[in-house]
């Protein structure tokens, strides 16, 4: 959204060599500051051997220099894919997003999260109860992928209550579908009403991990989470 108040960095990495193409979102919400954190450290140690790497560190960069997850005006972003060109602001950012995917022609994309509280502790299914979880599309690769980084991860945590856990349609607690499918997600003015995990809809092939991290853990751990999960994904799908 060059030109604009929401314009925002988007920053590219090529290898040279042929490859998956990762794209790594942060800065969705501006009151997960864990995840855009973990975006802009992952500027400074992760390169691609193969494919390229895209990360746009704050998508919502004004709602994360206030602090607040978005505004009405802006609207939010991870209710709005595939986007609007027309529409509020972060409906056109996520038109942005979505056809920035398409002409580097993405293949796996990683959507970094917070959540008030841990999936393991939920006293029901909610959005309120998903820290430690990575959610995913529908299609079997994602779910292998996740289930994969899920397992490597939870081999290296340093605490029972770090744990992951994988949510697709058959365990999301109440047996729904993924959280932000347009069934449990109020469509908003200007967008579709769906969050990332709906974007393989409108790119067959698409593969995407949204990630939410517990906010009960110190915002350095969580970072930390969410850089190793990101750098667990890029090594199974043979980015480095």
């Amino acid at each position: 959204m060059a030109g604009t108040a929401q314009e925002t960095p988007l920053l590219i990495f090529g290898s040279g060599e042929p490859g998956p193409v990762l794209m790594v979102l942060g800065g969705v919400h501006g009151d997960e500051p864990g995840g855009w954190l973990a975006a802009e450290r992952l500027l400074e140690r992760l390169r691609p051997a193969r494919g390229a790497l895209l990360i746009v560190p704050r998508a919502n960069r004004l709602a994360t220099l206030g602090g607040v997850r978005t505004t009405a005006a802006l609207g939010d972003l991870n209710r709005q894919y595939p986007g609007n060109p027309d529409g509020l602001p972060m409906a056109r950012m996520a038109a942005e997003i979505t056809e920035t995917a398409r002409q580097f022609h993405v293949s796996h994309l990683i959507d970094m999260h917070e959540s008030w509280a841990f999936y393991n502790n939920r006293p029901q299914n909610g959005t309120a109860f998903l820290g430690q979880t990575i959610g995913t599309d529908a299609a079997e690769s994602s779910a292998a992928l996740a289930e994969a980084v899920v397992e490597a991860v939870n081999s290296r945590i340093l605490a029972p209550w770090e744990r992951f856990f994988y949510r697709n349609r058959a365990n999301n607690g109440a047996g729904g579908p993924p959280p932000g499918t347009p069934s449990q997600t109020p469509v908003s003015p200007g967008g579709s009403g769906s969050s990332s995990l709906n974007l393989p809809r409108h790119m067959p092939g698409l593969s995407v991990l949204l990630v939410e991290m517990g906010q009960q853990q110190s915002l350095e751990r969580r970072i930390a989470l969410h850089v190793e999960v990101t750098e667990e994904a890029s090594r199974r799908i043979g980015l480095i």
